[in-house]
């Protein structure tokens, strides 16, 4: 079974590091098998397996195939050797869901219930009373701030990348100069009246503060804003034209004074 490419691993984890990435590469077509089998998110056992092994580095990872510090119950005991990675992985997941392992009702439980990513880490990272191989020195939150890390997101869980340095005020007050600028050239405020208008991005930037997908609104906006202009240029054409009946007056007009 072939593995995903760097680059496809990173579409899919892009606050990856290259380590990490790299190990994702190595051990996917592995944690993919067990994860086909036994119904474990395939990221579960990529994140845990990575934190345990050193993202690759560690020797039961390098020299006995052991993606998880398997068996290692001190700092004398070598812990578990297997044939293969799929061995291991096979194993590990086996043990993440209770077989031949004490403490992981909660997790096995959550697994058959269909549950996310992120409620899986954070049963293995609660700790508790019992063994809970895998679990209780995370911190209690290392696992999940790993996934919010290689996902980039931020702690709250939204992407922390997808419009850098950008505000909902800032949007708007382009918005509102961009239709400045377009009614001088059209010569559509002879008065000036549009020059004092500060409000409404002010008002917007603390409307659109209170959302957490402002950007929708933004587009909400910018697009009535885009045909309230072109009602306007629509009405401005229209009362440029000369229409029907001046026509016909001036002409009538014309023939009587012949």
């Amino acid at each position: 079974m072939a593995g995903p490419t760097l680059q496809q691993l990173q579409q899919s984890y892009p606050g990856a590091n290259l380590g990490q990435l790299q190990y994702f590469q190595e051990v996917f077509p592995s944690a993919s098998k067990a994860a086909t089998r036994t119904g474990v998110p395939v990221d579960v056992l990529l994140i845990q397996s990575g934190i345990e092994t050193g993202w690759g580095t560690s020797p039961a990872f390098l020299q006995r195939n052991n993606p998880a510090g398997i068996g290692i119950t001190g700092p004398n005991v070598t812990g578990n050797v297997y044939s293969s990675l799929d061995a291991g992985f096979a194993d590990y997941a086996d043990k993440l869901l209770g077989h031949g392992e004490a403490g992981q009702e909660q997790f096995a439980a959550d697994v058959k219930a269909g549950a996310t990513t992120r409620t899986l880490l954070q049963d293995l990272q609660a700790g508790g009373p019992g063994p809970h191989w895998a679990a209780g020195h995370y911190g209690g939150h290392t696992l999940t701030d790993t996934l919010d890390s290689i996902l980039g997101k931020g702690a709250s869980g939204q992407s922390a990348t997808s419009h850098p340095g950008a505000s909902p005020g800032d949007v708007v007050s382009t918005v509102v100069d961009a239709g400045k600028q377009a009614a001088e050239q059209l010569n559509l405020d002879p008065l000036g009246l549009l020059e004092g208008l500060t409000w409404p991005a002010q008002l917007a930037r603390a409307f659109l503060g209170l959302f957490t997908n402002w950007r929708y609104l933004v587009e909400v906006f910018i697009g009535v804003g885009l045909m309230g202009a072109g009602t306007v240029l629509i009405l401005r054409d229209i009362g440029l034209a000369a229409k029907p009946s001046d026509v016909a007056g001036a002409a009538k007009t014309a023939a009587v004074a012949a």
